[in-house]
């Protein structure tokens, strides 16, 4: 990639692309949940822990988000009273540029639930009520709700971390990269293992919040990490062979990932993964490293998408279930992937012209000086 493009580009091309490689690996682990693909060698199951591609999205979340802390701190110096509102705002940003796409896949989720089980009026309405958690993306606080569209748990996760997070990098941003993350992360981890064996089966009830929660809170803190580990890389001069190790170990841990996803192995290992991506994302961000060649501009359009792809999977699979019973399962599989894809380019689309057309706010807030 070229120094310059990278430098003066607002997002990394690599991991755009790569948001788009494990939101594929998500989308069809789901898929093999409802028709396994075959087992070869006895070790080979294609996409049978991808789940673990989840970790990748805590991490780059949670190391951009030290990222915007850092450099909050640095231009506006120190200003540790305002780091409640500000912490109100990256959320409130964050939220209102996800919600959108969810609001789409939620309504298209909710109409084909009502067309899949004939659902009366009464129980349209009952279940639009008892949903209000799923649709306010509140999943993971522990309200009871009824899922419309499902696999959303991440996003109430993450939110739920920044709330935490966020706030300790504005107050004292040395101490919790240095510190706080790296022990926190470990230890949380290290419960979540010894107590039920896997950071994975995340709807579980651990007595005060959901496995889900921890999992996101304790991986996003690994990315903070990943972000201290990334400004000691990026305050290096590599030779050509130190470049070179560099590029081996960053697709080696993406490799290694990738094979590890399209295997029966235990889930026990997610923990290292975890933390073996948060080295590789840290190599990957600071932009020494070679081996891409792929247009930017393409990679961008592919990390756009995984989002509007991982929000629109539930009813694709679910049309799929309902509609396309009599097909070979390994057949059904790629039509749910086909389906989701264009699902999710036909929300991105939407979604991109009305954001266009009406801002924020547009139908209670008028205008000022003549700006529609």
């Amino acid at each position: 990639m070229n120094k310059k493009t990278e430098t003066t580009s607002p997002k990394n091309g690599k991991i755009e692309f790569l948001r788009f490689l494990f939101s594929i690996c998500i989308v069809l682990h789901h898929g093999t949940l409802s028709w396994p693909l075959p087992t070869v060698f006895g070790k080979i199951s294609l996409f049978k822990n991808g789940a673990v591609s989840t970790e990748f999205f805590f991490l780059v979340s949670s190391f951009l988000l030290a990222k915007k802390a850092d450099k909050r701190i640095t231009s506006h110096h120190d200003e540790r009273a305002y780091a409640g509102a500000e912490t109100l705002h990256v959320i409130s940003k964050k939220y209102f540029y996800i919600f959108p796409y969810h609001i789409y896949a939620y309504i298209c989720s909710f109409f084909v639930t009502m067309y899949a089980n004939h659902l009366t009026i009464r129980r349209l309405v009952r279940m639009f009520i008892d949903s209000l958690p799923n649709l306010f993306l509140l999943d993971m606080t522990g309200i009871p709700y009824t899922i419309v569209n499902g696999y959303e748990w991440y996003i109430s996760a993450m939110f739920i971390a920044i709330f935490l997070i966020y706030p300790l990098l504005r107050i004292n941003f040395d101490l919790t990269i240095n510190v706080i993350a790296p022990l926190a992360s470990v230890i949380i981890l290290g419960w979540i293992s010894y107590s039920y064996g896997t950071i994975a089966s995340v709807v579980v009830w651990t007595g005060l919040v959901y496995k889900g929660v921890l999992r996101g809170l304790s991986v996003m803190l690994l990315g903070c990490v990943a972000y201290a580990l990334y400004q000691k890389i990026n305050a290096l001069n590599f030779t050509k062979r130190g470049i070179s190790l560099l590029t081996f170990l960053e697709w080696g841990i993406y490799f290694l990932t990738v094979l590890f996803i399209c295997t029966n192995e235990s889930e026990l290992y997610y923990i290292y993964f975890a933390i073996l991506l948060s080295i590789a994302i840290a190599i990957t961000f600071s932009g020494k490293t070679q081996l891409f060649r792929i247009s930017e501009r393409v990679c961008w359009f592919l990390g756009k998408l995984s989002l509007p792809l991982y929000l629109n999977q539930w009813y694709s699979k679910m049309i799929v279930e309902q509609y396309m019973t009599s097909l070979p399962e390994p057949l059904r599989i790629w039509i749910y992937l086909i389906l989701a894809f264009i699902n999710a380019i036909i929300c991105m689309s939407i979604v991109d012209f009305c954001k266009k057309k009406f801002t924020p706010g547009w139908f209670f807030v008028a205008a000022e000086d003549g700006i529609k």
